[in-house]
């Protein structure tokens, strides 16, 4: 589910409600570890950005279609 919300957001996610900030961090961090783990990444592959978290890799939603290159 947390990953899903990577792919809508583009790569990136921002909690909306303060309430539940504390158990997203903890479902990122897991997911993140998870990720570390299956993919033998060396590195971190989410990030904090701002007030969300940013992947360190491409992800798209399901059914995403590439834009033309003139709307990039």
């Amino acid at each position: 589910e947390m990953l899903e919300r990577f792919a809508k957001g583009n790569g990136y996610y921002e909690p909306q409600y303060q309430a539940y900030k504390e158990r997203e961090k903890q479902q990122i961090l897991r997911l993140g570890r998870a990720l570390k783990v299956y993919f033998k990444i060396d590195g971190e592959p989410i990030v904090r950005d701002g007030q969300g978290w940013k992947t360190a890799f491409l992800i798209r939603p399901e059914g995403w279609k590439e834009p033309p290159e003139e709307n990039w």
